[in-house]
């Protein structure tokens, strides 16, 4: 399903991810950009930016543990993220920043790192039409 499997490093559910979140899942199109992807548990927020600028709608974190975690068969807590930017991007120009106790921004999640067609023709970076 996916065209590449990382998760927080330790975990059972990967072997790939080397840093603390990765993104799982990329896709763009015309007018829409979609990321998922793990976090370790004690992440309390991400927030996208794009060449450094914050994206406010659009993200979202989840954690599972506790009575979750042992419902799913999970050893060990983790977070997922999901990300919805109405335009088109590149997989390089979104980045994924993670947020431990309060705002103490703790790193970026690897980018997705399986090739993918560029953005369709007569649309820039910025979503406009060329």
């Amino acid at each position: 399903m996916f065209g590449a499997l990382c998760e927080p490093s330790g975990s059972e559910w990967t072997r790939l991810c080397e840093r603390p979140g990765c993104v799982h899942y990329f896709q763009h199109g015309a007018n829409y950009t979609a990321l998922v992807g793990s976090v370790p548990a004690r992440v309390s927020g991400v927030w996208a930016g794009i060449h450094d600028k914050q994206v406010i709608e659009g993200v979202m974190l989840a954690t599972v543990h506790g009575k979750l975690m042992r419902a799913i068969g999970a050893k060990e807590e983790f977070g997922y993220f999901s990300v919805y930017i109405p335009r088109c991007l590149e997989p390089s120009e979104v980045q994924v920043h993670m947020v431990t106790g309060g705002s103490k921004q703790s790193g970026v999640v690897d980018e997705w790192d399986v090739e993918e067609a560029k953005c369709p023709p007569g649309k820039s970076a910025s979503g406009q039409s060329s």
